[in-house]
């Protein structure tokens, strides 16, 4: 699996491909708003990707290309104090804490679940 490049969102200048990512096709996962909506531009949408695209699968299925990253939040630890929401209050919740803290800062971080959900995809099919 390819990780994270630090560069780049997803576009493409033929209009077909184009036209198929705006209808859906090929797109597993979305940037979206809190409500559900479609994220349409910055903050939601962070790298202006088409169509809000931020995970596209290849012509099979066979391969997914993520920009969010889930990689980079796998662990408590990763995840930045100051992102806010619950899992920001979390991680500062523990940071700085000795000891009991420390095995916190090892749980599972929001990224993992991602990975979880297409692990049991892949078990159930």
């Amino acid at each position: 699996m390819p990780v994270a490049h630090g560069e780049g969102r997803f576009t493409t200048a033929d209009a077909e491909l184009d036209g198929e990512l705006r209808a859906g096709t090929g797109v597993a996962f979305r940037y979206a708003r809190p409500d559900g909506t479609a994220a349409g531009d910055f903050p939601w949408n962070p790298n202006g990707s088409l169509g809000d695209a931020a995970g596209v699968t290849g012509g099979g299925g066979n391969v997914l290309a993520l920009m969010p990253h889930p990689e980079r939040a796998a662990w408590l630890w990763q995840v930045p104090p100051e992102i806010g929401g619950s899992w920001g209050e979390r991680r500062a919740a523990w940071s700085g804490s000795a000891g009991a803290g420390a095995v916190a800062m090892n749980a599972e971080g929001p990224g993992r679940t991602v990975f979880r959900a297409l692990a049991r995809t892949l078990e159930a099919s």
